[in-house]
């Protein structure tokens, strides 16, 4: 499924463009590629540019992430085990312990690790010398990243949301590779539910592929992906059943409301709703964030009218209490 070269990625076309100079400027001189950070929500393709970073290097590349490097050791392990011009993919490197990234630094920079040798009652630093390599990192939380971190990268990236016709591509080449047909109103249709993001897509993909393949068929059209949609109860927003409950608890609201009375209305965890609800509804635009809570798009609007009508006119409102109102995520007012 996954792209082995740049030119074979669908999407985010200034990226591509940015690290192809790169790649073209290392391999002439035949050196290794300066460390690129990779920063953007999850599902976007930063792995797969990793590889692809590699192949075009010509290169092996180990990958990791952040969370599993506990200890300088571990860190040590991995640099050791490099080749000359190999590359090192860290995904989200804002996981790594604090003397972990201490210790990165300086391979960054110089090429060296430091050890600490103990022999008897004598303790020495010895410096270990490292191969030519490119660090790659991915992160989807840029601010938590130590600005003298995030210096070291000489190349940062970052990844946005794919638009339909991207998303369309990667449908139809997934669905292709997956040894199925797809009708190109089939492939919009799945892309116009895939959050904008490649994994979600080619996730959905799969899906009905194994529905197809096992209804005796060899291509997807837009009946069976309406199908597939309605059996995994995805509308056509591309909501699942739990983000549809979370925004109904909030529309008959009416007000906003704190996280944890939302999730308890909402019948979950707080963690389920802020993790697998609360992401998708702010980015459909469907639910603002607002200093008194979490409303529903349109719910202020309808408070803010009220407020007009205790006030007799609008131009009272220069008096009233408007805090709350300001819908963060799209930088504009309910009142708009």
């Amino acid at each position: 499924m996954r792209p082995r070269q740049l030119d074979e990625y669908i999407g985010q076309a200034q990226v591509k463009e940015n690290l192809a100079i790169l790649l073209a400027a290392a391999n002439g001189r035949h050196e290794a590629a300066d460390h690129v950070l990779l920063y953007g929500p999850p599902g976007l393709g930063k792995t797969t540019l990793a590889r692809a970073l590699a192949n075009e290097v010509g290169k092996g590349v180990q990958i990791v992430a952040g969370s599993v490097v506990e200890d300088p050791s571990v860190l040590l392990r991995l640099l050791t085990g490099l080749k000359d011009r190999d590359v090192l993919f860290v995904d989200e490197i804002h996981a790594l312990p604090k003397r972990v990234i201490e210790a990165l630094y300086e391979a960054m920079e110089d090429r060296r690790i430091s050890v600490t040798v103990k022999h008897g009652s004598v303790t020495r630093a010895l410096g270990i010398l490292l191969p030519r390599f490119t660090l790659v990192a991915a992160t989807t939380e840029i601010g938590r990243l130590p600005e003298a971190g995030v210096s070291r990268f000489p190349i940062r990236e970052h990844l946005v949301e794919y638009g339909l016709d991207d998303l369309a591509a990667i449908v139809t080449r997934a669905a292709v590779r997956g040894g199925v047909a797809i009708d190109a109103e089939a492939a919009r249709k799945v892309a116009s539910v895939s959050r904008g993001t490649a994994r979600h897509a080619i996730g959905l993909v799969r899906r009905l592929r194994n529905e197809v393949i096992s209804g005796d068929r060899d291509r997807i059209d837009l009946r069976a992906v309406e199908a597939g949609l309605a059996a995994a109860g995805i509308d056509g927003d591309g909501l699942n059943a739990l983000e549809r409950r979370a925004l109904e608890v909030l529309r008959g609201h009416g007000r906003p409301m704190g996280v944890s009375r939302w999730a308890a209305a909402s019948k979950m965890q707080v963690a389920t709703l802020r993790t697998l609800c609360e992401p998708e509804l702010v980015r459909l635009g469907l639910v603002c964030v607002t200093s008194r809570g979490r409303m529903a798009e349109g719910s202020g609007r309808a408070q803010l009218r009220a407020v007009a009508r205790e006030a007799h006119s609008y131009a009272d409102l220069a008096g009233a209490d408007l805090t709350g109102f300001v819908c963060r995520d799209r930088g504009r007012s309910a009142a708009s």
